[in-house]
């Protein structure tokens, strides 16, 4: 029994230590997404259905958009909600924010070991789990620092999670299993919408795979009871939404769909963009195993239908995302599980293949050769240094949010907690508000918009810059704050 569990104590030990560290690198809110998620995070606290980005519309101001909503609907709320459940057990700090990532990513490390000892034997699972573990591009979501951070990371976890859930029922008549598999699906629809339901692709892919089998009714009962088990869990929250906030539902219902045929907020890129990008995303250890690993899954009779079904999902996720219009890195990372399985299917064999070496030394030396080249294409720490470090004082972005801090916690500890700041330069208006109990605003407002906050009880302060002049019209007015400190950086 120690022996079947050493190889999970192991991995947990590993994985716990790394996004331990993850989520501890940074003391600020990186740009872009994390600092939205945090706030909304923040505030769903208090209002877990309704969710904002601004809690109080103060301002006479355009709220449409997704970077300065009230109602903030432009992602699916559960990854929202565990954010914000961390923070009510931990306190509202950056931190708290990360946790739940960290915890999904030791899961997605744990359950690929798990996937790969169902599909293809315990050394197969622990070079699937290994290849997860030195994703440089999961450590940089877990610690908030790659675009669509927390996000992508409970997307790619609950993905990943129904597809562990199948390949048990694939193994055990237990009848929780296809429930199981559409609670995860439900799930992961409640991160990052449709894509949520992939596994019902591979899995029906899998029973068409059976031949003539395939069209008895019992190998779609299961099916069907997941796909009705997912349908329970996500579609409720677009009902409500849609009845409780009919207009933003709508507009945040189009502008996701114009994400297949029109590029937005200026992410075009050729159709190869996410090969491109493999590198980064998946790292070079995982990439050249992939073609030796789809030949190992077509050769070897063991699962061959499932390894097939998974090769076939990957292949579906980059050919819709290289299609659609709006391009960004993560996008494919919903099946980075699935990529590190057929991966691990590669190097497993080449292992099997050095077995049959004879001389015991020549075994050991290329084993040990493969291993090392291995560990050497999967981390990269690069991105991680010129991310999180500063050693030659070139990282800009750190050093201004480092300084910002300072002056959310001189600001503070000053100003009285109902505060409207207005002319907050570089969209640091949102952590402002993240990391202080004001409301914040980049807009130069009127003065009649200043003399009616001021009427409702605010103290009113404004930050005096030159992109936007404070007017001698509300200089003039009495009571207001023209505060002497300046934020850095324009992010």
């Amino acid at each position: 029994m120690l022996s079947k569990a050493a190889p999970y104590l192991v991995f947990l030990i590993l994985a716990s230590a790394l996004y331990a560290l993850a989520i501890s690198l940074d003391a600020y809110l990186n740009p872009w997404d994390e600092r939205f998620h945090a706030l909304v995070a923040k505030h769903a606290m208090d209002t877990p259905f309704k969710p904002t980005l601004y809690a109080q519309a103060l301002a006479d101001t355009d709220y449409s958009t997704w970077d300065k909503a009230h109602v903030w609907l432009h992602k699916q709320p559960l990854f929202i909600w565990e954010m914000a459940l961390s923070m009510r057990l931990f306190g509202e700090s950056v931190i708290a924010v990360r946790i739940p990532s960290m915890l999904t990513a030791i899961f997605i490390v744990l359950i690929s070991l798990r996937m790969g000892e169902l599909l293809w034997g315990r050394r197969a699972g622990m070079i699937a789990a290994s290849l997860v573990l030195s994703n440089v591009f999961l450590f940089q979501l877990v610690s908030g620092a790659q675009g669509m951070d927390h996000n992508d990371v409970a997307f790619a976890g609950y993905v990943a999670a129904s597809a562990w859930a199948w390949m048990e029922s694939r193994h055990s008549r237990k009848r929780y299993w296809p429930i199981l598999i559409g609670l995860f699906a439900g799930a992961a629809v409640l991160c990052k919408w449709m894509a949520g339901i992939w596994i019902f692709g591979v899995w029906g892919l899998a029973i068409l795979l059976e031949g003539r089998q395939a069209f008895e009714l019992k190998k779609w009962q299961s099916w069907g009871l997941a796909l009705f088990t997912t349908i329970v869990v996500a579609l409720p929250w677009q009902l409500y939404i849609f009845n409780r906030f009919p207009e933003v539902a709508k507009a945040e219902w189009e502008y996701n769909s114009l994400h297949l045929f029109q590029a937005l907020e200026g992410h075009a890129a050729e159709w190869f963009f996410h090969l491109k990008q493999a590198p980064l995303v998946l790292g070079w250890a995982t990439i050249l195993l992939l073609p030796l690993g789809i030949f190992a899954v077509v050769r070897r009779p063991a699962n061959r239908r499932e390894g097939l079904a998974l090769c076939a999902g990957i292949l579906v996720v980059y050919l819709v995302f290289s299609l659609s219009a709006t391009k960004m890195p993560a996008y494919p990372f919903m099946v980075i599980v699935p990529l590190s399985l057929v991966a691990a299917a590669g190097l497993d064999a080449l292992f099997s293949l050095i077995q049959h070496i004879k001389p015991k030394a020549v075994k050991m030396g290329l084993s040990t050769l493969l291993i090392a080249t291995m560990a050497f294409l999967a981390i990269n720490f690069k991105p991680v240094l010129a991310t999180h470090f500063d050693a030659d004082n070139k990282n800009l972005s750190r050093q201004c949010a480092l300084h910002n801090l300072k002056v959310f916690d001189a600001l503070e500890a000053r100003l009285p907690e109902k505060t409207v700041l207005f002319n907050v330069n570089g969209r640091w208006q949102i952590d402002m508000m993240f990391f202080t109990p004001f409301v914040a605003y980049d807009i130069m407002p009127s003065k009649s918009e200043v003399e009616r906050l001021q009427g409702q009880g605010w103290h009113v302060g404004f930050f005096d810059h030159p992109r936007i002049p404070l007017p001698d019209s509300i200089r003039s007015l009495p009571g207001i704050e023209v505060l002497p400190e300046r934020l850095k950086g324009y992010l």
